[in-house]
């Protein structure tokens, strides 16, 4: 007799399901012996291995990280929702894949701790108050169309290194168009190791304003309007860096946490300007690199990078020391002149050095500009109108984007007009007796030489006399003062005194002889003339005495910068 199989149906006591750790398992043949046989997959379906096949359950979940025991392996759950009642985490030995429309609920006050890899085929695949956290050795791979999404639960939540829990793929890779990192370029603290070109992205222009917005579209930006800025809003990220290029002229104030400047000074840009700063602390900013010539830098080996700024006086001093370390001038082939009969003056030159009351300089160039006496304000008089037998300081002023004159009574303190915060005094200019129409004496001016048309008479024809004193600046015999009552550093002129008259001039107290005066003049048979020049020890006066008569004639000074 031959012998014969029995058959009958496969129900699921014939088959097992891997578990994440066996391989194998054994049952009966119908002879009742028992035979070795292999599990079938190679991932764990925790619905059907762990669970009721119908119904995910948090138990579920636990049991098959129990299954699992350690061992490198793929967890595979199904559609639906799964819920987390307690604290779990998934070892990083799990490859976790969760498959079209299976999703996590998170309960209030519980965390899932997600420490391998994830693979998500759906766009949200969690949800509920609780917490989803990522740690080292993790990674996730959502669907392509979800990688820049930045929503809960998107596919772009986060690489999954330390620190940087909550970022996004899009807050590293923007699309894969910037920076090309590898797997093996992030370490475990987050470093990034690029060994090619990182590029920033040119953000959109910003308008200028007291808290000045960057976007978050990049780290270069055109700043547009000349609104002052006071500080600048938080990138969110402490660290950053930004530079800024500025289209014109904008007053930026020193704050001493909010936005710090280089020597606690304002800084006022010009367009062309590019300024870099740095985020120090949340929403704290300092200015760190100036790029452009109009700031200059001294020339020798000790000071050849110290940034550095001029007061009036045209002193300049390193930013962080204050120290003064050199001069620089304050005009450049300056030439003022008046022409006859008039109420105005121009002024012209190459280079003019214009500072606030921050001692923060701008230098100006090609200036050309009239100043007319006879109307108020800029390219005019500060205050009050054009009065005879009066004096005015001239003034190039600035209001970060407009040259202009300004003529004053001040030497030192002009009314500016609104606006204006830079100025320097470049010259000076008197009026005569006329009124009906008010007439600037005729003069030039180059550089610090002061040249009148005409000569100013100091003294007039005076009999011998002791000792006297001219004071220059209360004028002389033409009623007006023709010098400065300021910044007069030497007068020149001419001397004239009769025949056989002896003639001695000095620039401080004299008692009269040989030995003590400057200028010493004496006259034979005929009445003449000379030329003098002399320098001012005490200010706008000098003494003459004389045995005959004589006359002093002024026909120019030098102005002392």
């Amino acid at each position: 007799m031959s012998s014969s199989d029995t058959k009958g149906k496969i129900g699921k006591e014939d088959l097992r399901l891997f578990d994440g750790d066996n391989r194998t398992f054994q049952r009966r043949n119908s002879s009742g012996s028992l035979i070795d046989l292999h599990t079938v997959g190679n991932v764990v379906d925790v619905l059907q291995t762990f669970g009721d096949g119908t119904t995910p359950a948090h138990a579920d979940l636990t049991d098959a990280i129990v299954g699992a025991n350690g061992n490198e392996c793929a967890f595979e759950l199904a559609p639906g929702t799964w819920p987390v009642t307690a604290d779990l985490t998934i070892p990083s030995t799990v490859t976790l894949i969760l498959l079209r429309g299976a999703a996590f609920s998170v309960s209030a006050g519980v965390t899932l701790t997600l420490s391998g890899p994830v693979i998500a085929q759906e766009s949200t695949w969690y949800s509920g108050a609780g917490t989803v956290v990522y740690t080292a050795g993790g990674g996730f791979f959502p669907l392509i169309d979800d990688l820049l999404s930045t929503a809960a639960g998107k596919g772009s939540r986060l690489i999954g290194v330390t620190g940087v829990s909550g970022k996004t793929l899009a807050d590293l890779f923007d699309g894969g168009k910037d920076v090309d990192i590898s797997p093996n370029d992030i370490d475990a603290s987050g470093n990034i190791d690029c060994a090619g070109l990182i590029r920033w992205d040119k953000g959109a222009d910003i308008a200028s304003q007291a808290a000045l917005a960057p976007g978050t579209d990049g780290n270069y930006f055109d700043v547009t309007g000349t609104t002052g800025i006071t500080s600048i809003v938080t990138s969110g990220n402490v660290g950053t860096t930004i530079k800024l290029h500025f289209d014109g002229a904008v007053l930026l104030t020193h704050h001493a946490t909010d936005l710090i400047l280089p020597g606690g000074q304002n800084v006022t840009t010009a367009a062309g300007d590019e300024l870099e700063f740095t985020e120090y602390a949340s929403g704290d900013w300092r200015l760190t690199s100036i790029n452009n010539h109009r700031f200059p830098r001294l020339a020798g080996s000790a000071d050849a990078y110290k940034l550095i700024r001029a007061n009036s006086g045209g002193t300049a001093y390193e930013l962080t020391t204050g120290s003064a370390v050199g001069t620089i001038p304050t005009y450049k082939n300056l030439k003022i002149t008046t022409p006859a009969d008039n109420q105005s003056v121009t002024i012209t030159a190459d280079k003019v050095l214009v500072v606030d009351s921050n001692d923060l300089s701008v230098i100006l160039s090609t200036v050309s500009l009239t100043v007319d006496l006879d109307v108020a304000g800029a390219n005019g008089l500060d205050t009050g109108s054009i009065a005879a037998n009066t004096g005015y300081f001239l003034y190039v002023i600035y209001n970060g984007t407009t040259t202009a004159g300004l003529a004053s009574t001040s030497a030192t303190a002009p009314t500016m007009p609104s606006g204006y915060t830079y100025k320097a005094l470049v010259g000076w200019c008197t009026t005569d007796a006329t009124t009906t129409p008010f007439n600037i004496e005729e003069f030039t001016q180059i550089d610090d030489e002061y040249i009148w048309k005409i000569n100013q008479t100091a003294v007039s024809n005076s009999a011998a006399v002791g000792v006297q004193t001219v004071n220059l600046a209360a004028g002389g015999s033409d009623t007006y003062a023709f010098v400065p009552a300021y910044h007069l550093k030497q007068i020149r002129g001419v001397i004239y005194h009769d025949a056989g008259g002896i003639f001695f001039m000095n620039p401080e107290t004299m008692t009269g002889t040989t030995t003590d005066s400057y200028i010493q003049s004496s006259q034979g048979t005929a009445a003449e003339s000379s030329p003098f020049s002399m320098p001012l020890i005490e200010a706008q006066t000098f003494y003459y005495t004389s045995n005959n008569n004589r006359s002093i004639y002024i026909s120019g000074f030098t102005l002392k910068r």
